[in-house]
C-alpha cells in the first residue's frame, strides 16, 4: 500500500510537470537559445502577446530579436516574484541585489518586452542604486 501511494504521488508530480510544460511556448533568443516562457508570465507582457497573436502557428519558436539569455536569466527570477502572491518589497529586494549592470540589462529587457511592473521597478532602485551616486559624485568633484 506504501508503494501505491508513492506510485500516485509520483503520477500527480509528472502530470503536474507536464501540464506546466505543455503552458510554456519557445522563444528564441538573440544569440539563437530557445527558452520556454510559462503562459501565465507571457500574459503579464504585452510585447509577448502581440508577438503570439501576428505569429505563425507553424513556427517553432518566436524569435525575440533584443534579449539575450543573459537578460532572460535576470529577469525570469523577477518575472516569477511579479505576481499576487509575493509582495512588491520581494521584487525590490531582488532587483536591489543585482549589481547596477544587470539591473540595467534587466532593464533593457523588461522596456522590451514592456512589463510595467518590473520595469518601473528597475528604474526605481536604478535611480537610488548608491554604485550610480557614487559615479555621479566622482564626476562632478
Amino acid at each position: 500500500m506504501k508503494n501505491m501511494s508513492k506510485i500516485v504521488k509520483f503520477a500527480l508530480l509528472g502530470s503536474v510537470l507536464i501540464a506546466s510544460t505543455m503552458n510554456a511556448l519557445p522563444f528564441k533568443l538573440e544569440n539563437g537559445e530557445t527558452f520556454d516562457i510559462n503562459n501565465t508570465l507571457i500574459q503579464k507582457s504585452q510585447m509577448l502577446k502581440s508577438m503570439i497573436e501576428v505569429s505563425d502557428a507553424q513556427e517553432d519558436a518566436i524569435t525575440l530579436p533584443n534579449i539575450t539569455l543573459q537578460q532572460m536569466n535576470l529577469l525570469m527570477p523577477c518575472w516569477v516574484i511579479a505576481n499576487p502572491r509575493h509582495t512588491e518589497t520581494e521584487l525590490a529586494t531582488k532587483i536591489k541585489n543585482y549589481p547596477l549592470e544587470q539591473q540595467r540589462q534587466l532593464l533593457l529587457a523588461v522596456d522590451f518586452l514592456n512589463i510595467p511592473q518590473i520595469r518601473d521597478e528597475t528604474i526605481k532602485q536604478i535611480s537610488n542604486s548608491t554604485e550610480l551616486i557614487e559615479r555621479k559624485s566622482r564626476i562632478f568633484y
